[in-house]
């Protein structure tokens, strides 16, 4: 006795699958980098939009410590600064600030023994 087998096409309804709300997530702005240079100054640039809010994270991976400071270039005014001492970290969302260019500046101090600037920075836009 054979077996007989109806193959019949399948259909997909997408029609409510475009109607999701999107999901808010994080999207790489403009850095996402590990930095190791000399002791002295160091600066990364990014430039923000001003459509959405945006998320700073610092991290020392290897530096006694080393001041941090977040500024403005076209405002010519400082976001934010502080000190971050060794495997501490920094996050903060800012949100309302104008679109523009923006440079987060690294500064290690003479310490004990010569070191290097070691860190982590990110900067995510949140959508």
């Amino acid at each position: 006795m054979t077996e007989v087998v109806e193959k019949e096409p399948v259909i997909l309804d997408v029609t409510d699958m475009g109607k999701e709300e999107p999901i808010r997530g994080f999207y790489p702005l403009e850095i996402d980098e590990e930095i190791a240079s000399p002791i002295g100054q160091s600066k990364s640039y990014f430039t923000h939009s001003g459509d959405s809010p945006f998320k700073i994270t610092l991290l020392n991976t290897g530096t006694e410590n080393f001041l941090y400071k977040i500024q403005n270039l076209d405002k010519e005014t400082n976001v934010a600064n502080g000190v971050l001492k060794s495997n501490e970290s920094y996050e903060k969302v800012f949100d309302g600030f104008p679109e523009g260019a923006y440079v987060i500046s690294y500064l290690v101090e003479e310490e004990g023994f010569p070191m290097d600037i070691k860190l982590k920075v990110k900067v995510e836009e949140l959508r």
